[in-house]
């Protein structure tokens, strides 16, 4: 009787632990159709038709790439071992502590997914060749009969799962077993990396009740957004403002929007007015002449219409309170983000002492060779696409970005061409509502500026596949990533790639590398990359971060301090003073 009990709990260990390796199979074939199927297919067809420039498929899967190599070439094949010699090492726990700090890579996805979900609904409106492609791919068997959008979801949802299995498996643990140490540290940094997972859910449960109501208005308007909330629904009365007669009404109110609908069959609404939040008034009727007391206007930009409340439940908000509760926090909002960000940060490299002198002191300018692309739309500069400088903020830009002149007060208030963001700023003409709209705008993992803080930065001669070196500024950042720019003053990187998994080592003689001083970071499955430093002291630098890096560690304030001078050094004499285009 004692052994059965004993086996008892043994046995349950074992099913948890049968239960994480099925879902992890599971699993893993969804991240392989997400990128070796949507990803890849997406990627090929594109190349082929050109629908969508390339950097907003970059955008749209974020760091799947990397997730997908992480679980399948690392985690998957352990626990799989693990289950064929369960009767010689009964335990989970040492694997999931050794494998948990690796879930820090689901932040970048979790906080990519609002801004991926909007590309994806924005792109199958836009262009009818990606709609058709995702559509085909869609009726696919491992689909199975699923959404994109659906299988998007699978990561945002997997790690509360390893959270969930790992409490199951320490209920289940004894107190004195030598793998419960192991298991609680995993269950540690598993629940802080589902923290920012949980937090999306609840964003998705409020995307999934919009989409219901799209769906529901039979998709013939745009309603789809990551910041749209509902806030209430239900009937009403609308009093005809022509015969006065009441006709019923169902409202959807929204944190930015209400839809004034009437009821079809099958719980499907026809849209009947739009209104927007953003300047909408309510005005009670009870001191005005109105034949039909307690009711309620509600005025916006498109229209104005006339409600009679009676159909709120008892204890329920009236419509009248709530929807001025909705305007009211509206405005709060609008005014919070104007305060906060009232100039564009790019315009003015984040020095808020600019703010003041835009235009009234000579601007310092960035060198023509610091830069490839464009610094306000990122389009490449070629022979026909040539380079100009902004006299008012010194960047290089594109002719479509500097097609205007203004005055400028440093140069005794003569015209002067200056670029798209400048003017705006300059001319004052609606600009805080330009920039806060285009501030909103979600930068996509490649829009990072070769600027932006680093661990560490700066050029290294990068061997491509065809055995030739070119020399790139390399930047590593704290979300264990290196983004590689054609110049140090370019505002979109070439790629990115993310360090977990790879090992950093110096080339020794038998690789027959005919340069000195190059280092390697190697990976077991994937491509080895080459790079080349100046010095053996930068490249032992180079190396030190790296190692730390791969392992989803970053340096500590002293050796902080050591890199910050190295890439301090390598962006000496990169600016100039004013000089001709």
């Amino acid at each position: 009787m004692e052994e059965e009990e004993e086996e008892e709990p043994k046995c349950k260990l074992f099913k948890i632990a049968e239960e994480l390796l099925k879902t992890e199979r599971s699993y893993v074939s969804r991240l392989h159709l997400l990128d070796q199927v949507f990803h890849f297919k997406i990627t090929v067809e594109n190349k082929n038709a050109s629908f969508m420039p390339e950097e907003v498929i970059t955008q749209m899967f974020s760091n799947v790439k990397s997730i997908y190599k992480f679980h399948n070439d690392f985690l998957l094949p352990q626990l799989t071992e693990r289950m064929f010699n369960w009767s010689k090492e009964a335990k989970i726990g040492d694997l999931m502590k050794r494998f948990a700090p690796f879930l820090k890579m689901y932040t970048e996805y979790v906080k990519n997914f609002d801004h991926a979900m909007e590309l994806i609904n924005q792109w199958l409106v836009k262009s009818p060749r990606f709609a058709t492609l995702i559509q085909d791919i869609q009726q696919l068997p491992e689909c199975g009969h699923l959404t994109l959008q659906h299988h998007m979801l699978e990561p945002v949802q997997r790690v509360p799962r390893y959270e969930l299995l790992l409490k199951d498996y320490l209920k289940r643990l004894p107190e004195d077993a030598s793998d419960r140490t192991d298991a609680e540290a995993a269950l540690k940094l598993v629940t802080e990396a589902a923290s920012h997972s949980n937090t999306v859910m609840k964003k998705i449960e409020k995307f999934h009740k919009v989409m219901s109501i799209y769906q529901a208005l039979g998709g013939g308007i745009d309603l789809i957004s990551p910041t749209r909330e509902l806030i209430k629904e239900g009937r009403i009365i609308k009093i005809s403002a022509r015969s006065g007669e009441k006709q019923d009404r169902y409202l959807f109110l929204f944190n930015d929007l209400l839809l004034v609908c009437s009821e079809q069959i099958l719980g499907s609404y026809k849209l009947r007015a739009r209104m927007s939040v953003d300047g909408m008034e309510v005005r009670n009727t009870i001191d005005e002449n109105h034949s039909i007391s307690k009711s309620f206007i509600v005025k916006s930009v498109e229209k104005s219409v006339e409600f009679l409340d009676e159909n709120s439940k008892s204890g329920e908000q009236e419509w009248e309170t709530v929807i001025h509760k909705v305007i009211s926090d509206y405005k709060s909002k609008s005014l919070s983000r104007v305060n906060s960000n009232p100039i564009d940060p790019e315009v003015l490299d984040n020095e808020q002492d600019k703010i003041g002198i835009l235009g009234k002191k000579a601007p310092q300018w960035i060198k023509d060779d610091a830069v490839t692309m464009c610094m306000v739309c990122t389009q490449q500069f070629t022979a026909l696409k040539r380079r100009h400088h902004c006299r008012a903020c010194g960047k290089v830009v594109c002719g479509k970005c500097s097609p205007r002149k203004i005055k400028l007060e440093y140069d005794n208030s003569q015209l002067n061409k200056v670029c798209t963001k400048c003017y705006d700023l300059l001319s004052k003409d609606n600009t805080r509502d330009q920039l806060s709209e285009e501030d909103s705008k979600k930068k996509g993992i490649l829009q990072k500026a070769a600027c932006e803080p680093s661990i560490i930065a700066g050029y290294l001669n990068v061997l491509d596949k065809g055995r030739n070196w070119s020399r790139r500024w390399i930047a590593l950042r704290s979300d264990f990533v290196m983004y590689l720019y054609k110049a140090h003053q370019d505002v979109v990187a070439m790629t990115a790639l993310p360090l977990p998994g790879y090992n950093s080592l110096l080339v020794d003689e038998t690789e027959k590398i005919d340069k000195t001083n190059v280092f390697k970071l190697c990976h077991k499955n994937l491509d080895t990359f080459y790079f080349q430093a100046d010095t053996e002291t930068k490249v032992k630098q180079w190396v030190k971060v790296l190692e730390k890096m791969v392992l989803l560690q970053l340096p500590n304030e002293e050796e902080m301090t050591e890199t910050n001078r190295l890439s301090s050094a390598s962006t000496s004499s990169t600016t100039s003073t004013n000089s001709d285009c």
